[in-house]
């Protein structure tokens, strides 16, 4: 179980990289942390505002 949590994480890296070098290249480095900052906080509002903070069991949802 730790692997994948690892390979998984491990392998966003480099991922996160790229997409943080196509941001800032034609946006500048102040718009891509402000637009990594809205989507860092937008992730757990998502989760907040979904049903499955209410559930239980996880298989019922979906």
């Amino acid at each position: 179980m730790m692997a994948t949590v690892r390979f998984v994480s491990w392998g966003a890296i480099p991922v996160g990289g790229l997409v943080a070098g196509a941001l800032a290249g034609p946006l500048g480095a102040r718009a891509a942390l402000l637009i990594v900052a809205v989507v860092s906080v937008a992730g757990p509002l998502v989760l907040w505002f979904s049903p499955v903070r209410t559930e239980r069991d996880l298989a019922a949802v979906g």
